[in-house]
């Protein structure tokens, strides 16, 4: 079984800060996870990346239950393609029960064209408001495949901020090695 699966979100619905660091991008476990915590109620899904899950999404679900338009409603999913973005719509989300999941939050604090100081303040303001969510709902961020410099800076900055961090490390590469005969 996977870890992303483990986690406290899908075990009970504890009031916290959750930061899941992947070496890889695990799409399709994250799919499995929103799949497996809409079919049991609502859920929020903010993308900090232009992927979200849709047909892998609606796939799962169809497999689970014949209640899919249902269960899917279940789901409000938005995407944030800057830093400011980002801000906007966590500082605006209800403080209701409803778990938040944030998946590639550090995706849009590698613009460039926005000075550094300037994304550090952005993610300082970003990581205030979780906290303050935290009181109130589950709340899980996804950060997979780290690229830049800049990303072990934002990594630990929201280390400090969560309350549990979890790392996971990909399945290796199964090579396939074609038989001679």
């Amino acid at each position: 079984m996977n870890a992303l699966l483990n986690l406290p979100i899908y075990l009970q619905p504890t009031r916290r800060l959750t930061l899941v660091v992947a070496e890889r991008y695990e799409h399709q476990h994250i799919t499995e996870l929103i799949a497996t915590i809409s079919l049991r109620g609502p859920l929020y899904v903010l993308a900090g990346s232009d992927w979200l899950p849709s047909y892998g999404l609606t796939r799962l679900i169809r497999h689970r239950t014949h209640e899919v338009r249902q269960t899917l409603k279940h789901v409000r999913m938005a995407r944030a393609f800057t830093c400011y973005q980002l801000l906007d719509l966590i500082a605006n989300i209800r403080p209701d029960e409803e778990p938040l999941l944030i998946l590639d939050f550090l995706n849009t604090f590698q613009n460039d064209d926005i000075p550094l100081p300037v994304r550090f303040r952005v993610l300082r303001q970003c990581c205030e408001h979780l906290q303050r969510l935290a009181f109130r709902k589950p709340v899980v961020i996804f950060v997979q495949g780290l690229k830049t410099e800049n990303d072990d800076a934002f990594l630990s900055f929201l280390q400090q901020s969560a309350d549990e961090v979890l790392h996971i490390e990909g399945e290796p590469e199964r090579v396939c090695q074609p038989t001679l005969f």
